[in-house]
Parts: C-alpha cells; sequence; structure tokens
C-alpha cells in the first residue's frame, strides 16, 4: 500500500485503528455505501439545477468544482484516514476542519488529473500527498498543543 509506505517514511511508524478485521471491513463498507449514496445525490442535484437557465448554470459553475474539490480530497486523503478507522462523517469533519488546506489539494488535483493520459502518473503522487497532508497536518497540530480534529 503507497499510503501505508508513504506513512512510514515519514514519521517512522504506521498509526492504524487496531479493530478486529470484520469490524474495520463493517465500517469501510458503511463508509463507502455512505460515500456513493452522498456523492450521486449531490451531483445529481447539481445536474438538474444546471437544467435551470442562467441562474442555475452560473450556480452550477461555482458549486460543481467545490463539489469536486471536495470529492477529490476526501478520496485521496481516504486511504491513511480508513486505515485508522475513520467513518463518513468523521473524514468529512477532518477534510471541513481545515477547508483551505484540504480544498486546495483536492482542487489541485481535480485540475491535475483532467490531463489526459497524465493521470496514470499522477494519481499515485495524489495518493502520496494526500496521505503527507494529513501527517502533516496532524503533526503540527500536536506540536500547537492542540489534539487532532478527529485523529489520536
Amino acid at each position: 500500500m503507497l499510503s501505508a509506505a508513504v506513512e512510514r517514511k515519514l514519521t517512522g511508524k504506521l498509526e492504524e485503528a487496531g479493530l478486529p478485521f470484520m469490524q474495520w471491513a463493517g465500517t469501510l463498507i458503511k463508509s463507502e455505501s455512505k460515500k456513493m449514496a452522498v456523492f450521486l445525490v449531490c451531483q445529481g442535484a447539481l445536474l438538474i439545477l444546471n437544467l435551470i437557465p442562467v441562474v442555475g448554470q452560473a450556480l452550477f459553475v461555482i458549486l460543481n468544482p467545490l463539489f469536486i474539490a471536495f470529492v477529490m480530497a476526501y478520496e485521496f486523503t481516504g486511504y491513511i484516514l480508513d486505515r485508522r478507522g475513520l467513518d463518513f462523517n468523521a473524514k468529512r469533519e477532518y477534510i471541513f476542519a481545515a477547508p483551505g488546506l484540504t480544498m486546495g489539494f483536492g482542487a489541485s488535483v481535480g485540475i491535475t488529473l483532467l490531463i489526459p493520459l497524465a493521470h496514470f502518473l499522477l494519481m499515485p503522487a495524489a495518493v502520496a500527498g494526500g496521505t503527507a497532508m494529513v501527517v502533516e497536518k496532524n503533526q503540527s497540530s500536536s506540536e500547537a498543543g492542540r489534539e487532532s480534529v478527529t485523529i489520536d
């Protein structure tokens, strides 16, 4: 796992939730099911919004890139956050706890993945970047004397 290797290289250790496999798998299945449902509903709502002339289309142009930035941040920080046992809501809270950092990361990943054929090389970099961002954010939170939002 690329995310685990990056975390081990950055911190010298690998943090995991320590949950039994079946409990971890159950949490992961629930989280992924909820993610797909929320993403489909949101994207469907944005598509319907896009059908409204002028106002809906203007809102779509603003809201869809924000949604894509959230999706990319959620997806590429998900590897390390899943390993630590976070569910859908905890991961969402983690992303919105530092929206500038995480949404900026998601937006940059979303834009770079638009490059034809290059996305095959960029996806592993996005996984490594998401892992590094979570590790660095948690280290800076603990150095500042405050607890991390959702990762203990």
